[in-house]
């Protein structure tokens, strides 16, 4: 469903036109450049929306950000974000009652060369472009005129920074203690900002206030309870103070609090050293300190010629910077290292570099980045290692969020990657358990006889082995026939042997023919006798085998029909098998996956 646009300069509905690349809206009549993918996007755009006209713009910054995660080629994001980032915030003018751009957060480099402003026109379709040009030059125009009012305002040493009403319109606890530190701030010489008193009222001010963040050595930020540090106004201009740090040394923040503990401040401000404004001495402490920070001697001698080339290298970085030539940039912090290494400034801006002023996280490049951080803290000095380890903090703090939400991503996509697959096998096994109920236990009994046929034919092939062939009767015939040889010689020897010398040739012929006689009658019978037997255990030995044969036989064809009942189900009970371990696998790595989803803390 196509989500309704608002305005973003009043918040009216937007009605599109028929190409869905601009819109009206219906309200103020103002013309709305419609993002590309409003299905995806449009309660998202709606909220950043929403954000900046109630100059939330902190919030309008981080939602146009998530924009951007799910379309990196949103023109209207990326504008969206250089509105946030200058706090735009589009005002009726009485005379036409047309909505002009006014600042709340007026800086220093031209919006013509924000790099968000610059990456909108890149992406914007060739139909409309000239929008986001029209609209910059003329938010560029009314930035030079703060500017220039700016610039003939008088500095200030001191911001004080905090709530103003509560939200019955009552002037506020915060309000009573800012004045009397004006007033003795005042008395002491320092030039202070607080804006009950010093701004005029009809008076335009954003460029007094631009001018007294900008010029302020000090701000001090003041509250009595949690809730009134983060009010839209105030946070707007302690976070507006300490982005001004960044590219100026030596501005210094001190929240000081009452009723509440200093656990209790916003995280940007809880790593500064917070005063408790219930401690005896606090006033005097507070301006103490002040004295101290305002009062600096500045260097009485000009900069050497090293420390001005310094200077001017890491200005040029910065313009460079600026007019989105980065690669030149890059080049000069480069040198800055090679030349010297002992200065900060070099190795911090190729990491701010290569952040975007710390402000984006690269999971490939960071191994990089913490080498220069690491670097420039190990070389600074110990008064500007407070600012940078600050900045430095925050960042890692942004890489575990932002590592924290890849692996929580990538956790969510294995997730919905495996779900189906574990579904589809749970329904496999479902079919498996219902088409073939008790298969497995079958299968079971089947390996069981099977185990117990094969047993069987082994016994069986063992006694058939342990059988000879049916021989008993020639064994015996032809014990016979030796024993009827036997008995001739035996015969033939007793007669003659010993009466050798007396007998004749022919009585010894008679002898011997006798005796052959006499053992083959012998050996006749016993011949006979032995065949009569032998057969009868040949045949009896031969009924024993073909009984060992028909057994082995029954049982052979008995076990393959086991093997063929089990050749069926076996290869279904395999696949079954590796679906259940599937389902195991896919079930613990799910698991896992779930312990990442709750558990979104990242271990760098």
């Amino acid at each position: 469903m196509l989500v309704a646009m608002k305005c973003p300069m009043c918040g009216g509905e937007v009605k599109m036109n028929s190409d869905m690349k601009m819109g009206e809206c219906e309200y103020c009549g103002s013309q709305v450049m419609i993002p590309k993918n409003m299905e995806k996007i449009g309660n998202l755009y709606n909220l950043a929306t929403f954000y900046r006209q109630n100059n939330e713009f902190d919030r309008s910054i981080e939602t146009y950000k998530d924009i951007l995660k799910e379309d990196s080629e949103e023109a209207e994001a990326y504008f969206g974000l250089a509105m946030s980032k200058y706090g735009i915030e589009f005002v009726e003018d009485p005379k036409d009652h047309k909505r002009i751009p006014t600042f709340h957060r007026t800086k220093e480099r031209s919006i013509l060369v924000d790099p968000d402003y610059i990456k909108a026109i890149e992406c914007a379709d060739l139909s409309c472009r000239p929008y986001y040009q029209e609209q910059g030059q003329k938010i560029a125009e009314i930035q030079n005129e703060i500017l220039k009012r700016a610039n003939a305002e008088d500095a200030f040493d001191v911001f004080i920074c905090y709530k103003e009403s509560d939200d019955n319109g009552n002037r506020t606890e915060e309000s009573v203690i800012g004045q009397d530190l004006y007033y003795e701030l005042d008395k002491a010489g320092i030039k202070t900002f607080y804006a009950r008193l010093t701004l005029k009222p009809g008076e335009e001010y954003e460029p007094v206030i631009f001018s007294a963040l900008r010029t302020a050595k000090v701000m001090l930020v003041i509250g009595c309870n949690p809730q009134n540090y983060t009010s839209i106004w105030v946070k707007n201009e302690w976070s507006r103070f300490l982005e001004l740090r960044e590219d100026e040394h030596g501005k210094v923040i001190i929240p000081c609090y009452k009723n509440c503990s200093p656990y209790e401040l916003p995280r940007e401000l809880a790593a500064f050293q917070a005063l408790d404004m219930n401690k005896i001495g606090f006033l005097q402490d507070v301006i103490s300190g002040i004295k101290k920070i305002v009062n600096m001697e500045q260097p009485s001698e000009p900069l050497s010629g090293e420390e001005s080339r310094i200077d001017r290298l890491c200005k040029n970085a910065r313009t460079f910077w600026d007019l989105g030539q980065k690669e030149k940039a890059e080049h000069i912090y480069v040198e800055l290292t090679d030349t010297y290494p002992d200065d900060y400034r070099g190795w911090w801006g190729l990491a701010s570099l290569k952040t975007d002023q710390f402000q984006t996280y690269s999971r490939e490049i960071f191994p990089e980045v913490k080498d220069n951080a690491e670097n420039a803290l190990k070389v600074a000095k110990d008064y500007e290692k407070e600012e940078i380890q600050q900045t430095w903090n925050q960042y890692l703090n942004l890489r575990d969020k932002e590592e924290s939400a890849r692996k929580r991503q990538e956790a969510e996509s294995l997730f919905r990657q495996n779900e189906p697959q574990l579904r589809e096998l749970k329904k496999k096994r479902e079919v498996y358990e219902q088409e073939y109920p008790g298969e497995e236990e079958k299968l079971a009994r089947l390996y069981k006889k099977r185990k117990e046929k094969q047993e069987m034919i082994q016994e069986l092939q063992r006694n058939m082995s342990n059988r000879s062939q049916s021989a008993a009767a020639d064994k015996m015939s032809k014990a016979g026939i030796i024993a009827g040889i036997g008995v001739a010689a035996f015969m033939f020897i007793g007669s003659s042997i010993p009466n050798i010398l007396y007998l004749g040739i022919g009585m010894i012929i008679q002898n011997l023919i006798g005796a052959i006689i006499i053992g083959a009658l012998i050996g006749g019978i016993i011949f006979v006798i032995a065949n009569v037997i032998g057969g009868t255990i040949d045949a009896r030995e031969r009924m024993i085998r073909q009984n060992l044969t028909g057994k082995y036989n029954m049982i052979n064809s008995e076990l393959q029909q086991i093997n063929q009942e089990i050749g069926k189900i076996e290869p279904r009970k395999k696949e079954n098998d590796t679906t259940c371990s599937s389902i195991k696998r896919l079930e613990k790595e799910l698991e896992g996956l779930q312990r990442k989803l709750y558990s979104n803390t990242y271990q760098g």
